[in-house]
């Protein structure tokens, strides 16, 4: 259901552009890319996956130590229970309250949706790629003289020739080849 209003939405879209007029669609030219083969074949996204995955596993263990730890207080609360003074229980349980706190706290800090450390951390390793690709879209659809690159996702059909994600592939890789010389003859 939720694919229905972006598809809906492109065709709309494209729609309207060819139905602009005879000159126009004579003048017009219109490409699709398949973002999601750019990515999957794109390097430097393959590396932003590996190093969010670690920081997701990081974060994993940092969120089992707190509930272990937790788990432990738990144990040996319940097993010293019967000799413990009732002012020492009330120390105990107040503890174990404010452990639980915390892990929900930091639960809450990692996983919110909108501003948690993951949404962060996938922004901030995300953002110079898709910035990059964008770019190279940009640049093949302005060397090849196309007026509209759209994603593949809003189409039904589309002639292959029309097709630049191999062209957007190479020029990320021209891109990322001259970045990495610049990189080596600075640190020459």
């Amino acid at each position: 259901m939720r694919w229905k209003l972006p598809v809906l939405a492109g065709l709309a879209g494209v729609l309207l552009i060819l139905s602009a007029g005879t000159d126009a669609q004579a003048q017009m030219k219109i490409g699709y890319i398949d973002a999601q083969m750019i990515l999957a074949n794109y390097k430097e996204f393959q590396d932003v996956e590996r190093k969010y995955r670690e920081f997701e596993r990081e974060l994993e263990r940092e969120v089992t130590k707190l509930r272990n730890e937790l788990q432990k207080m738990q144990e040996n609360y319940e097993r010293q229970s019967l000799l413990l003074s009732d002012k020492r229980k009330q120390e105990e349980q107040t503890a174990i309250l404010k452990k639980q706190e915390g892990l929900q706290r930091y639960v809450a800090e990692v996983a919110d949706p909108q501003k948690g450390r993951l949404v962060q951390k996938n922004q901030e390793l995300s953002g110079p790629v898709y910035r990059k690709v964008n770019s190279a879209i940009q640049q093949v659809a302005k060397d090849d003289g196309f007026d509209f690159v759209i994603n593949s996702e809003a189409l039904a059909f589309a002639k292959e020739d029309y097709n630049l994600t191999e062209k957007v592939l190479e020029e990320l890789e021209k891109q990322l080849a001259t970045e990495e010389a610049e990189k080596a003859e600075t640190s020459k």
